[in-house]
């Protein structure tokens, strides 16, 4: 697990968010949680990495995950929702006035 100094967004974060519609974070789970997550993709699509030569389709879609590493990735304390929407909320708020 990354090391936490500080879980929800920055006002810089939260001005990103409105500007642009997404907001970058930095170190929302380890590296190797995120190479846990591409290995089960790559093995479900049927292809590897490191063969390019035989990605025939621009784009392969698949499902929603509820495997244990996409469910810990997903529940990171950087990535919890309650500190992004406060965050959110008072920058609205703030704004509005």
């Amino acid at each position: 697990m990354p090391n936490i100094d500080h879980v929800g967004l920055t006002p810089g974060q939260v001005q990103s968010f409105i500007d642009d519609g997404f907001v970058r974070i930095e170190n929302a789970f380890s590296a190797d949680l995120a190479r846990q997550c591409r290995d089960a993709l790559w093995a479900e699509i049927g292809l590897s990495p490191d063969k390019p030569e035989q990605w025939a389709r621009p784009v392969v879609r698949v499902g929603f995950k509820s495997s244990p590493p996409f469910v810990a990735a997903a529940n990171t304390p950087q990535l919890r929702i309650p500190p992004v929407t406060a965050a959110l909320r008072s920058e609205g708020e703030r704004r509005k006035s």
